[in-house]
């Protein structure tokens, strides 16, 4: 399919790109507004939050994938293929152990102060992360195993999904054409990946996971390892909260696990070995370096 839209130059692409996130988080706000009364009050919220990641997420990507490229599936690396199945191994291992180093840094960013004079901006902040926070525990907290699935789609299967065609499958490919750099575009969509989730006393660690990610899908050309890679993440903790609400095991997941830097490092050296495997194989297969 022709792109309607294809002789107006990146910086441009980048702008409408921008506006048309804002108007779509605009809709889905509304959109939610008006859905909420017709849910259960119980779950009414969950599934707001739901409709909010297709409308703000998706939505937008798609429409510039067919506007501006034609076919936002190829665009954004949709197609899987058997020979990607290494590489969604390898990304779900350097999740896994990218945790306890992640755990790390939330502890040391949670820890951080402004600056004097600055308290009751702090504050403010700390109050936004702390409903976000209040919002999500009471359906982490449920134990039935309906609950659980609920939990797996709308916050760890949707976002995982929805995040990674806007974050990478076009903003990234974006902001690449517009700064002609590889490490640039990665890093500049990883810091707005970042201040997109609100919470700046999570923000170091969200922008590393944000780079983490961005170089998977340089490398593989293939949303789907992005995709498995954010899907691990995100599901862990609502695995974790489960099983510790079943009983199952005994640690808090609402608390910093506090890893030794014994296993911080090894668990850093390895995810790093399987970065490098990744590298070796997607290489192979695209030849991005």
């Amino acid at each position: 399919m022709k792109p309607l839209f294809s002789t107006s130059g990146p910086w441009s692409q980048l702008l409408v790109f921008l506006f048309m996130w804002l108007v779509f988080a605009l809709l889905s706000s509304g959109v939610s507004l008006l859905v909420l009364p017709l849910l259960p009050s119980d779950d009414g919220l969950l599934w707001c939050q739901f409709v909010s990641q297709l409308i703000m997420f998706a939505a937008p990507a798609f429409l510039f994938g067919w506007f501006y490229r034609g076919n936002p599936i190829t665009y954004m690396h949709l197609e899987a293929k058997k020979t990607d199945v290494p590489l969604f191994l390898l990304s779900l291992g350097v999740m896994l152990l990218l945790s306890p180093v992640i755990d790390r840094i939330t502890i040391w960013n949670d820890g951080l102060h402004f600056p004097l004079g600055m308290e009751a901006i702090e504050d403010v902040f700390r109050q936004v992360s702390q409903l976000s926070e209040q919002f999500l525990t009471p359906y982490l907290q449920r134990s039935d195993f309906v609950s659980f699935m609920q939990n797996i789609l709308i916050l760890a299967i949707c976002p995982a999904i929805c995040e990674e065609i806007f974050f990478r499958g076009v903003l990234q490919q974006v902001v690449g054409q517009c700064v002609k750099n590889v490490f640039f575009s990665i890093f500049i969509t990883a810091v707005i990946f970042s201040l997109a989730h609100g919470d700046l006393f999570a923000f170091v660690p969200r922008m590393l996971l944000g780079i983490v990610l961005g170089y998977l899908f340089y490398w593989t050309d293939c949303i789907w390892v992005n995709v498995i890679a954010h899907f691990v993440n995100n599901a862990a903790v609502v695995v974790l909260y489960w099983l510790y609400v079943n009983n199952c095991i005994a640690i808090n997941p609402s608390s910093p696990l506090n890893y030794s830097w014994v296993v911080v490092l090894f668990s850093l050296c390895v995810a790093m070995f399987l970065l490098v495997l990744i590298r070796i194989i997607a290489y192979r297969k695209t030849g991005n370096v």
